[in-house]
């Protein structure tokens, strides 16, 4: 919720402020707020883990417990570091042109669909000043068609398909989120978003079970 705001603070950091890293000979020499915060999101990306389910032989409720809550908070951040990236993009702290290639590294799905997550919040997030926002825009569309056509849907792919529906969708409003001309609603947060795709997924539960 607070992502955009939190970049357009770091943008007004970047223009205010100057500063200077001291090497080890005592030379000081100075940097860019922008490579600063550039390295630390860049080694957050590249350092990012699949969230593991719980062991089936964990049998401990309380274990069961904190191993769900601290995969829930490993997932929680980095929906919030993919999309403060793209929102650090939107700002200009960092260059458009970064966008393109993190998007090109989550559709290669390293952490399979978690990456296709990530991949559909920092497109609908940058979508609107994306340059190729098409290019990956078609690649949702494409991915839908295949998905869709496959005999077997497993319940997180159809959690995907709704994801990636929702950018086509979000694409073909120019944009324009829902509620967005209501400024009093504010953005949606993560917890928001995900009961609004919990609700999708128990409408695709019924859709598969008439198919059955």
């Amino acid at each position: 919720k607070f992502c955009a705001m939190y970049a357009n603070l770091c943008s007004r950091i970047a223009i205010a402020f100057k500063f200077e890293q001291v090497a080890e000979d005592g030379t000081k020499y100075p940097i860019t707020f922008r490579s600063v915060i550039l390295n630390k999101c860049q080694g957050l990306f590249s350092d990012r883990k699949a969230v593991k389910p719980v062991p089936a032989d964990l049998a401990d409720l309380e274990q069961r417990q904190e191993w769900e809550l601290r995969e829930n908070k490993l997932r929680q951040h980095l929906l919030g570091l993919v999309k403060f990236v793209a929102e650090l993009a939107n700002q200009s702290v960092l260059s458009m042109n970064i966008v393109p290639q993190i998007l090109d590294t989550l559709w290669a799905a390293q952490l399979g669909y978690e990456d296709l997550e990530l991949f559909t919040i920092v497109l609908s997030t940058s979508g609107k000043q994306l340059p190729s926002a098409k290019l990956f825009v078609q690649k949702c569309r494409d991915w839908i068609k295949e998905f869709t056509e496959r005999e077997v849907q497993d319940s997180e792919g159809i959690r995907i398909r709704y994801l990636m529906q929702n950018v086509a969708d979000l694409a073909d409003t120019n944009w324009v989120h829902r509620q967005a001309s209501s400024a009093a609603q504010g953005p949606k947060t993560i917890g928001e978003i995900r009961e609004d795709i919990a609700k999708r997924e128990k409408m695709l539960e019924n859709e598969l079970k008439n198919m059955k």
